[in-house]
């Protein structure tokens, strides 16, 4: 088995990209900003991360919250990820913000409603919420920021995702349960390297 293939498979078990067809619940119980918005303006150092965000544990990949929900008053929240080769995010959709994405580093093969696009450094997308959508990284180190707006505290969604994957505590039902809080479907499996780097669908 190949290296890129086992790291895939690692990332997978630790991962919401590993499981698919996530139910939304009946009742959407997302989070509300709690705190007051920030009047003054804020630097947050590279690597780090806004405060109370829940960082994760891989060095193959990594994230951290740069602006939240809570200092733009819900209009957006900015977030930044680096992925190593391989590492994917399976087919899922955010029901109630549009996400975009601006590539920073590296390459990755984004795939939204079936229709797969290869993006390198200064490329954006917009994704409009409900939109199926799934990601693969190709090189080392490739990174991005990206965005939800409104943003409905959806970086809790993934402070949430990494303190259960910190903690060892990741499973079907807990994954369900992070989830149907911030109104996020999966709905299927992640591309591989052999799909990404076949002919764009």
């Amino acid at each position: 088995m190949s290296e890129s293939v086992k790291d895939r498979r690692k990332f997978l078990v630790g991962s919401v990209a590993s499981f698919a067809c996530l139910p939304l619940a009946a009742q959407s119980t997302l989070h509300a900003p709690s705190a007051a918005p920030h009047n003054d303006g804020f630097h947050v150092d590279a690597g780090a991360s806004r405060p109370d965000f829940v960082t994760h544990a891989s060095p193959k990949f990594s994230e951290q919250c740069k602006i939240r929900s809570v200092d733009t008053e819900n209009r957006f929240c900015l977030l930044e990820q680096t992925a190593d080769r391989g590492i994917a995010v399976g087919l899922h959709r955010h029901m109630t913000a549009d996400e975009w994405f601006f590539i920073v580093g590296g390459s990755f093969v984004f795939e939204q409603s079936g229709q797969r696009t290869k993006l390198g450094p200064g490329e954006t997308l917009l994704i409009p919420r409900g939109t199926a959508h799934r990601w693969i990284s190709l090189e080392d180190k490739s990174a991005y920021v990206f965005g939800f707006s409104p943003s409905n505290n959806l970086e809790g969604f993934f402070s949430e995702l990494h303190k259960a994957q910190n903690s060892g505590q990741m499973s079907m039902s807990k994954l369900k349960e992070i989830a149907a809080r911030y109104d996020n479907i999966f709905d299927g499996p992640p591309l591989t390297l052999e799909e990404a780097e076949a002919q764009p669908s």
